[in-house]
């Protein structure tokens, strides 16, 4: 993760509204799972959706009627789904890395992005970040964000948002202090409900 002055390109053009959430004019977010604390990407592993497992289940129940059904030794017993769910389950292991998970909690929604990166469509908190590359189009790149050089001590943290807006870069949603090792973000944290900056529990600027 690094500050940077550029604010990039919006790959998806100065009027598209692509991986941008209309109701709020702030882009989705883009970061490596590799930038967040370890402990936070297992809680998106353990409390998060597997998308693909309720397909994978429905297509295995699927087969198993079908021979269930073929089988004329069946014809007096009916399918045992919950013991057919258990089999799968037990068995079942996901290949799609986060691009699978989704993950709703505390205002948060989140999925996968790109096999290995954090989507982040929705959070109580925004930064100010780098448009990301072609590969996600209007989106914001949460490991390449503004941060001012003038306006570090802004209380609210007006100045700071004035200034990067200044500088073209868009409201981007991003992860709260909590979700990084140290309990520090290293980009502004920003509240989506007042707009306000938000502070760490540990006494930090802008």
């Amino acid at each position: 993760m690094k500050p940077t002055n550029y604010a990039g390109l919006n790959y998806a053009g100065q009027n598209s509204v692509s991986n941008l959430d209309t109701a709020t004019g702030i882009r989705f977010g883009v970061i490596s799972q590799h930038s967040v604390s370890p402990d936070a990407i297992d809680c998106v592993w353990q409390d998060g959706k597997d998308l693909a497992y309720g397909k994978a289940l429905a297509e295995y129940l699927k087969e198993m009627r079908s021979k269930f059904a073929s089988d004329p030794a069946n014809d007096l017993e009916d399918f045992d789904e919950d013991s057919a769910t258990q089999d799968f389950a037990d068995r079942y292991e996901s290949d799609g890395g986060l691009s699978d998970i989704l993950y709703e909690s505390d205002g948060y929604k989140l999925t996968g992005c790109l096999r290995n990166d954090l989507f982040v469509l929705k959070s109580p908190f925004y930064t100010f970040a780098q448009f990301c590359s072609p590969c996600v189009p209007g989106a914001g790149n949460l490991d390449a964000f503004f941060q001012s050089e003038e306006n570090q001590e802004s209380k609210d943290g007006t100045e700071f948002a004035a200034e990067a807006e200044a500088n073209g870069f868009p409201r981007v949603y991003c992860l709260g202090h909590d979700w990084f090792e140290n309990g520090v973000a290293p980009y502004g944290v920003f509240s989506v409900e007042t707009g306000k900056a938000v502070f760490a529990a540990v006494a930090t600027a802008i």
